[in-house]
């Protein structure tokens, strides 16, 4: 698969997750975490990841993100593909219901970047 349609299709499963908003910092970390456990989880590895402040962070993620806001004609929207669908499922099955809390998700995220190779047991979210 080419760089750019993983990119595409990480950011389609970002918008299964609700609309991509990126006015404020929550918005932005909560996309930062969520596009970092879909990649964990299976997905794309399309953005290089380094420890920061609030956990693992991709400034090429922040800069697509950017540009694809700015660029009128991106794709978006449509159904997501059957292994997309998937996981867009197993972040959901990891995090549960804190889906939509930026904090949550930078702690999922955090500890996921920190466990060497994610190796978090099947089935098991941090509240299990």
């Amino acid at each position: 698969m080419m760089r750019q349609e993983g990119r595409l299709r990480t950011l389609g499963i970002l918008e299964s997750f609700g609309p991509i908003r990126l006015d404020d910092f929550d918005d932005r970390l909560r996309m930062q975490k969520l596009a970092f456990l879909i990649q964990e989880v299976g997905g794309y590895h399309d953005f290089g990841y380094y420890w920061h402040i609030r956990g693992p962070y991709s400034p090429e993620l922040t800069r697509a993100l950017f540009s694809e806001r700015e660029n009128e004609d991106a794709p978006g929207g449509g159904p997501l593909a059957e292994e997309d669908r998937r996981l867009a499922s197993r972040v959901r099955s990891l995090v549960h219901d804190k889906v939509g809390d930026p904090l949550e998700l930078e702690l999922y995220a955090s500890v996921w970047y920190l466990t060497p190779k994610g190796d978090l047991p099947e089935g098991q979210g941090v509240y299990s």
